[in-house]
């Protein structure tokens, strides 16, 4: 009789405990992608503080006016967005499969916080870059200094040096 007992309060109980798991571990995996993410941007970061502009793109943007370096956010944006890339789709699988299975409600709010604040997109200045003459676009999208993350401060403290 003890054992029949035994039995049904187990089998009662047995999917709750699965599912406790399986929550558990998709809390982790999502936590463990944003680790992940973090860490990109952390190396990213040193990748900008690294990286330095030649004379000639110095030379080049020294000839440019004030207005246009009112974009140089919005390509380090761009070149950040390049750097952690792979982190951020897998970041976007891991939020996606959580949002679709969890139903605990931390887990939900994470959720929610980490797409704010991971995917949220500022167009404003994408237009500002759209509305460059072509000259200008080709020579950004074309150097090399421009195409991994930089210090935007430290780059027009170099422009404006004389």
């Amino acid at each position: 009789m003890r054992n029949v007992l035994f039995l049904g309060f187990l089998l009662m109980f047995l999917p709750f405990f699965a599912k406790a798991d399986i929550e558990d571990q998709m809390y982790s995996d999502l936590n463990l992608s944003i680790s992940t993410l973090g860490e990109k941007i952390e190396h990213c970061r040193k990748i900008a503080l690294e990286n330095k502009p030649s004379e000639s793109t110095i030379s080049y943007l020294k000839d440019k006016s004030d207005s246009f370096f009112s974009i140089l956010p919005y390509v380090n944006y761009l070149a950040m967005e390049k750097c952690t890339l792979e982190q951020k789709k897998n970041l976007a699988y891991v939020l996606l499969y959580v949002k679709s299975n969890s139903s605990r409600e931390t887990t939900i709010n994470l959720i929610k916080s980490t797409e704010k604040l991971t995917f949220s997109v500022d167009h404003s200045q994408k237009v500002n870059f759209e509305s460059l003459d072509q000259e200008s676009k080709a020579f950004i999208l074309s150097n090399d200094f421009f195409s991994k993350p930089f210090d935007v401060l430290g780059l027009f403290e170099k422009v404006t040096e004389e």
